[in-house]
């Protein structure tokens, strides 16, 4: 679990031993199996492939709050200085894509595809590629479209920048060359508040909002 919690995209199971040293056996494996059915990690397989190369991901809200801030004393006063540093802010984040993740039949309810068969997985780009990109969330649908999903936190509207509108084009582009797909792809994005209407927001084709998580 502590080593989960060093890495919010997660972790393969070469890498979970590397850093633990558990023994490469049944044992972990079970481990593994028993951490994921009582809801502690979640197992999410990469696009395309069923079981090689899944990565497991610590969900459970209180272990990854309680190894990332309470396993170390704190200081008097850190928790109202916390909330105005980027610690904060990066921690708003990543609990903003663990609530996004444990309601995938909301999203699909929200996107209007309830109805059509659709897995859903993890993509990174193949290792030596520069620059390298990552997407934690890919729904991949049975009617021959691809949804690529962006959550991003932010206490109000959230502004696609020129800069972000680039990176989000960009990796659209590496998904595409490498998985060799030809399913037409919808880049989403789901935020809290949604989105400022400004030049770049068009650059996302579908974009959602926390309600819609809770509709």
């Amino acid at each position: 679990m502590e080593a989960l919690a060093t890495k919010a995209s997660g972790l393969t199971r070469e890498e979970i031993l590397q850093a633990t040293h558990l023994p490469d056996g049944g044992s972990t494996s079970q481990a593994l199996s028993e951490l994921e059915e009582s809801g502690f990690i979640r197992r999410i397989s990469p696009f395309g492939a069923i079981k090689k190369g899944c990565l497991y991901q610590l969900v459970d809200p209180f272990v990854l709050f309680h190894l990332s801030f309470m396993a170390q004393p704190r200081e008097a006063g850190f928790w109202t200085r916390f909330t105005v540093t980027p610690q904060h802010n990066s921690w708003a984040g990543l609990a903003f894509e663990q609530v996004c993740a444990s309601h995938l039949t909301q999203i699909k309810r929200a996107l209007g595809i309830s109805g059509i068969s659709a897995t859903a997985s993890s993509w990174r780009t193949k290792p030596g590629t520069s620059p390298s990109a990552q997407i934690d969330l890919v729904i991949d649908r049975a009617d021959g479209c691809i949804n690529l999903c962006e959550m991003k936190f932010s206490a109000t509207e959230y502004a696609i920048t020129r800069q972000y509108a680039d990176t989000l084009t960009s990796r659209r582009e590496l998904f595409r060359t490498q998985t060799g797909t030809r399913k037409a792809l919808y880049l989403t994005i789901v935020t809290p508040y949604g989105l400022v209407h400004n030049e770049y927001a068009g650059t996302v084709q579908q974009s959602l909002t926390i309600d819609q998580l809770f509709a």
